[in-house]
Order: C-alpha cells, then structure tokens, then sequence
C-alpha cells in the first residue's frame, strides 16, 4: 500500500510539471501578441504587473 502511495504522488508531480510547463508557454503566447498592443508596453511599466521585478513571494517555490 504504502508503494502504491509513493506511485501516485509521483505520477501527480509529473503532472502538475507538465501543467506548469504548459502554462509557461501560453504565458509566453499571450505576450508575444500583447506585444503587438501598445498600451502593453504602458501596463508592464507598472510595478507588480510587468515581469521586472516582482514583490517577495510568501511560498517560495
């Protein structure tokens, strides 16, 4: 049971990388045609919204 356990955690793992894999890459989609947009440019300027510096995570990863 206890193997059986350690299996599943692994397989949810796996997939929760994938999903993070995959979502890096729509993010990545979403800017190359945001970037096409002017006001783009103006909204990652700001603070806590464009990719620059960020605030301190309180769960670092």
């Amino acid at each position: 049971m206890y193997q059986n356990n350690i299996y599943n955690l692994e397989l949810l793992v796996k997939i929760v990388f994938q999903y993070r894999e995959h979502l890096s890459k729509i993010g990545d989609e979403i800017d190359a045609h945001a970037k096409e947009i002017e006001e783009y440019h103006i909204l990652q300027s700001i603070p806590g919204i464009g990719r620059g510096e960020s605030p301190p995570r309180l769960f670092p990863r």
